[in-house]
């Protein structure tokens, strides 16, 4: 089937952007509008935000800058 075949052509990449924070943002803010099917859940996904960007504790303020993880599928012809 067509459907199945789509599946074996199909790839997941992994990419990072950055990010200001905003007044009153929140590492579950962030995650909840960036984290994708990849991480099991929110709290793996701050964890990941957290290690990337040295943070020790859950704490970021306005005008900082976060590098931020997500996952993108694109096709292979």
């Amino acid at each position: 089937s067509s459907a199945a075949s789509d599946v074996y052509k199909r790839q997941t990449y992994k990419y990072y952007t950055s990010i200001r924070v905003s007044s009153g943002d929140t590492l579950w803010d962030i995650a909840k509008e960036y984290r994708t099917e990849e991480y099991s859940d929110i709290s793996s996904y701050i964890a990941e935000v957290r290690e990337i960007n040295h943070l020790s504790s859950n704490q970021i303020t306005d005008g900082m800058y976060l590098c931020i993880p997500y996952y993108s599928e694109e096709y292979k012809s």
